[in-house]
C-alpha cells in the first residue's frame, strides 16, 4: 500500500542534510525557513474546514440565513464599482456596464481561533457551501453570460465576503433634448428578491465623492461616454407580501463626448442651412431653383433617418438637432 508525502518529513531528512540543495527545493521550501513557528510546517486550510465541518454541514449551512435567532437581522454590506460603460444604446434606452460588486455578511456558524490554527485568518471555500444574500438588479434585462466566481472568503470572526464581477445590460430612461450635448443618468438598483427589511439590511457607503474616486480609479472604457460621477441613496418599497424592502440605488453621471456627432450631424446641418439661404439667390423663373431645393430636401430626409436609427423614438421632446431639418423640410416643400 502506497504511503502519502509528507513534504515535512521529507524536508526535515533530506533537503537539510543536502550540502548545496536544488535551485527548485530551496524555492519549495522558502516559505518553511522564513517561518517563525515550527508548526507552520503541519498547518493547512483543511484543518479549519475539519473544525467547522463544512463538509458535513453544507446542506444546513445553505438552506436559510445564518443567524442564532430568527429575529436576527442580517445586515449585508454592498459596495459596487463601475469598471467600464461598454455601450447606451440610446435608440433602445440600454445601458450595458461592466461593474465589479463587493458584499460581506455575518455567518454566526462560522469562526475560529486563528491562534489555534497557525494564525489562519481566512479559508476560501466554494461558494455553494455557505449561504448567500439573494441579491437581484431592478434594472437587468439580460442575464449576464459571465460565470460568477465560485469561490467565497471567509474571515475567522465569521465575516463571508463575496466579489461579483459581471456585465449588466438593463434599461435606462434617456433625455436626448440636447443631443449630442446630453447628459444621462441612469441607475442600477440592489434589492433582495425574497428577504423583507425585518430579516435582512443593506449598509453602504454614501459618501459619492469617494464613491465616484473608486469607480474613476477602476474605469477601464468609456465607449462615446464620458463617466461623471456615480451617487448612492437608500430608498424603501413597500414589499408585495406586506413588509417593507430597502432598495440600494446607485445612480451613474455620464457625458456623451460631442464631437462624432458633431462632425456628423451638426456641420452637415449647417452646409444644408447655408445651401437653403443660397437657393434665394436662384432667379424664380429658372428649373435650377427646384432641382436644387430638391436636391438639398432628399439630403434632409436622409439626414433625418440616421437620426431616426440614433434616438429614441420615445423621447418625450424632440431633439433640437431634429428640429432644424424638419424645419428645412417644410420650407423645401412649400417653396416646391
Amino acid at each position: 500500500m502506497r504511503g502519502t508525502f509528507d513534504s515535512a518529513e521529507f524536508h526535515a531528512k533530506y533537503v537539510l542534510n543536502m550540502t548545496n540543495p536544488p535551485e527548485y527545493l530551496r524555492e519549495y521550501f522558502a516559505s518553511f525557513y522564513d517561518s517563525p513557528d515550527p508548526c507552520d510546517l503541519y498547518c493547512n486550510y483543511d484543518q479549519v474546514i475539519d473544525k467547522l465541518q463544512l463538509d458535513k454541514l453544507k446542506e444546513k449551512l445553505t438552506l436559510s440565513r445564518p443567524v442564532q435567532s430568527h429575529r436576527i437581522l442580517t445586515y449585508v454590506y454592498l459596495e459596487m464599482v463601475i469598471a467600464s460603460i461598454l455601450n447606451v444604446k440610446a435608440s433602445e434606452q440600454l445601458f450595458v456596464t461592466h461593474m465589479w460588486l463587493y458584499m460581506s455578511w455575518n455567518n454566526q456558524f462560522i469562526s475560529w481561533d486563528p491562534q489555534k490554527f497557525c494564525g489562519i485568518k481566512h479559508i476560501v471555500v466554494r461558494s455553494d457551501t455557505l449561504w448567500k444574500p439573494d441579491i437581484i438588479i431592478e434594472e437587468m434585462l439580460e442575464k449576464d453570460k459571465i460565470a460568477p466566481s465560485p469561490f467565497l472568503k471567509v474571515n475567522s470572526f465569521g465575516e463571508v465576503v463575496q466579489r461579483i464581477d459581471q456585465v449588466v445590460t438593463g434599461t435606462c430612461r434617456m433625455n436626448v433634448y440636447k443631443f449630442p450635448f446630453d447628459t444621462q443618468r441612469c441607475t442600477i438598483s440592489f434589492k433582495s428578491l425574497m428577504h423583507s427589511d425585518d430579516e435582512i439590511r443593506f449598509v453602504v457607503n454614501t459618501n459619492t465623492t469617494l464613491v465616484s474616486k473608486w469607480s474613476h480609479h477602476a474605469m477601464q472604457s468609456q465607449h462615446e461616454w464620458r463617466f461623471v460621477k456615480m451617487t448612492v441613496t437608500k430608498k424603501t418599497n413597500n414589499f408585495y407580501f406586506g413588509s417593507n424592502q430597502t432598495v440600494i440605488v446607485y445612480t451613474v453621471f455620464m457625458q456623451r463626448r460631442p464631437i462624432q456627432h458633431a462632425v456628423n450631424f451638426l456641420l452637415p446641418i449647417f452646409f444644408f442651412l447655408c445651401m437653403d439661404l443660397a437657393s434665394y439667390l436662384i432667379p424664380d423663373s429658372g428649373e435650377q431653383k427646384i432641382s436644387f431645393r430638391i436636391t438639398v430636401l432628399l439630403a434632409v430626409t436622409v439626414l433625418q433617418l440616421i437620426l431616426h436609427e440614433i434616438l429614441p423614438s420615445s423621447s418625450d421632446r424632440v431633439p433640437l438637432i431634429g428640429k432644424h431639418p424638419d424645419s428645412l423640410a417644410l420650407v423645401g416643400r412649400c417653396f416646391t
